[in-house]
């Protein structure tokens, strides 16, 4: 089964948590919230079928196969790289982002 970490609680995140969620639990597991706003991680992850635990970046990818990113773009480099180096694979959803960060 598949852990899937997710960064950013807003509109685009939760969407995705809710259907991981409800739609994907034959197939994979939320492993962590994460969001600069605490109480928001803490809002979506009480609204899920079964509450996730909500880390600091560092902590989600140690537990975490795959990282989605739906925070903004001003993140994405940022994420990405920590998500690659820890062995995590990683879907950026704010793919702007990523330009002029190509190292």
């Amino acid at each position: 089964m598949k852990k899937i970490g997710i960064i950013g609680c807003g509109t685009i995140g939760s969407l995705l948590a809710r259907a991981i969620d409800k739609d994907l639990k034959d197939k994979a597991a939320l492993s962590g919230l994460c969001d600069i706003d605490k109480e928001r991680a803490e809002r979506l992850s009480n609204s899920l079928s079964k509450k996730v635990n909500i880390y600091k970046l560092a902590d989600l990818v140690k537990v975490s196969d795959l990282i989605i990113e739906a925070a903004s773009g001003s993140v994405s480099a940022k994420v990405s790289k920590l998500a690659l180096s820890s062995g995590c694979d990683v879907m950026v959803m704010s793919v702007g982002g990523l330009l002029g960060n190509e190292s």
